[in-house]
């Protein structure tokens, strides 16, 4: 995955997806409303649809990369960021603005330490 694009799938279809990249190529999570954002080393994104929804509801779902399988509830506790209430498509660089918007709102608090990349 290169450059900055920004794929947006849904649980299914990231099923497919997935099975070509490595899990340790994973550099950030982060929970955006109902959508988790996965974040690449190099610089691109998949943003999985319903994803921290679907993490809550279904915890125990797999899904299987390139070099292993990791459950939703795995990957959602992962998130760096949470931005439920600016999950605004029409920020800069994408759903929920950057980093440093991110980590300005008072809504947004960090989590948990990111385990995955560098």
């Amino acid at each position: 995955m290169a450059g900055k694009t920004t794929y947006t799938l849904d649980i299914a279809q990231a099923g497919t997806a997935l099975r070509k990249i490595p899990i340790e190529s994973i550099k950030d999570v982060r929970s955006l409303g109902i959508d988790l954002l996965l974040v690449f080393g190099s610089g691109g994104q998949i943003l999985l649809r319903e994803g921290a929804l679907e993490a809550l509801v279904h915890p125990q779902r797999r899904l299987q990369f390139s070099d292993g399988v990791l459950t939703l509830q795995q990957i959602f506790t992962q998130s760096e960021r949470f931005d439920f209430f600016n999950n605004d498509s029409s920020a800069p660089n994408g759903p929920g603005g950057d980093a440093q918007h991110l980590a300005a709102s008072p809504e947004a608090g960090v989590v948990a330490s990111y385990p995955f990349g560098v």
